[in-house]
This record gives structure tokens, C-alpha cells and sequence, in this order.
């Protein structure tokens, strides 16, 4: 009777343990290295992201050029699958499903839609690094 006990106080922690990550992961839903293009005026350019969570807000940094300057996203807010972030004079308003961010950009100065973008999280290395 004690170890039918032990068996299913084990199993019940077990379960709650991967319910916690679980929580974690659906509640994380913007945070990673994301890669994509942002078509505005007929030309295309290159856009990549790092969006983390700091407590309950986000924060992250864009550059256009791969091995370009970061700079710092502003006012980041994600919502369910929605996610808005500026870089100044853009406002970008997206939209998740899965791995793949994609959306509307805004030039703040003109109030006016600017273009669209579509944005792939890259998968996380696993491992360790020496």
C-alpha cells in the first residue's frame, strides 16, 4: 500500500512539473532570435530581432544588417499572439502562428501604413558551449 502511495505522489509531481513548464513556454511566447524581411516602398531589406522577457514586460534590439549595429525596440507589447514594437520612425503590428511573426509596418511620422513584414524564430541551440 505505501509504495502504490509513493508511486502516485511521484507521478502527480511528475505532472506538475511539466505543467509549470508548459505555463512558462505558452506564457514566453514572443522571446528569441527572429529573422525575416520587411517589404516597404517596392524594396526589400533584411530584418532580425532579439526579443526577451525581463520579469513581465519584453524588451528586445533590432538591427537591419546582419552584421549591423544594434538598436533598441521600443514600447514592446505582446498580447496573446499579438505582438507591437517601434524603432523610431516604425511601428510594426504583428501577429503570431508558431515560429513565424508576420504583420503590418506604420511610418509613425506620416500615420500611415508603410509596408508588411514576415519574421521566423530561429529554433534555440541545445547543448553547452565551451
Amino acid at each position: 500500500m505505501k509504495t502504490g502511495r509513493l508511486v502516485a505522489i511521484l507521478m502527480a509531481m511528475t505532472g506538475c512539473a511539466g505543467m509549470g513548464r508548459l505555463t512558462m513556454e505558452s506564457r514566453d511566447v514572443a522571446s528569441g532570435h527572429w529573422n525575416g524581411m520587411v517589404v516597404r516602398d517596392g524594396w526589400e531589406r533584411p530584418l532580425f530581432l532579439e526579443i526577451e522577457t525581463a520579469g513581465s514586460t519584453y524588451r528586445g534590439t533590432w538591427r537591419s544588417l546582419q552584421q549591423g549595429r544594434s538598436m533598441t525596440l521600443e514600447d514592446v507589447e505582446v498580447r496573446g499572439d499579438e505582438i507591437r514594437f517601434d524603432t523610431g520612425r516604425l511601428r510594426f503590428l504583428g501577429r503570431l502562428s508558431g515560429n513565424t511573426l508576420s504583420g503590418t509596418v506604420v511610418d509613425l511620422p506620416a500615420g500611415a501604413p508603410a509596408g508588411d513584414f514576415t519574421m521566423t524564430r530561429e529554433e534555440p541551440v541545445t547543448g553547452s558551449f565551451i
